[in-house]
């Protein structure tokens, strides 16, 4: 893993970039969903001390160290929720065609 480092650490200053060690954090995944306790909670490669989390977001998606999707499932169902009852007047009033109101849960809810 340090010669991993040490090569991506040389590729980003060739490319006048810096490894932020306030902002990088690392995550332990295993294939066989050994839970990595063994490893320490920081690493120290060089000068850099790396902090270890057990989930992360990534794009707007939660990624777990063990790969499991239900809190991810559960993050969109509230999204959709919580939408969905902001939005619940809208929905109800007799003064917008079905057509808007189907058209407002295309835009606005069905994408969460």
């Amino acid at each position: 893993m340090k010669e991993n480092f040490v090569r991506f650490e040389k590729e980003a200053e060739k490319m006048g970039l810096q490894i932020n060690e306030n902002k990088t954090k690392y995550m332990y995944m295993s294939r066989n969903n050994q839970s990595g306790d063994r490893i320490g909670q920081k690493i120290t490669i060089n000068d850099f001390n790396f902090e270890r989390v057990r989930e992360f977001k990534y794009l707007g998606i939660t990624i777990t160290e063990d790969n499991n999707a239900s809190q991810e499932i559960n993050n969109r169902i509230q999204a959709g929720n919580r939408c969905l009852f902001a939005l619940q007047n809208l929905i109800k009033s007799k003064q917008l065609t079905r057509g808007t109101k189907i058209q407002v849960y295309k835009t606005i809810i069905r994408p969460l």
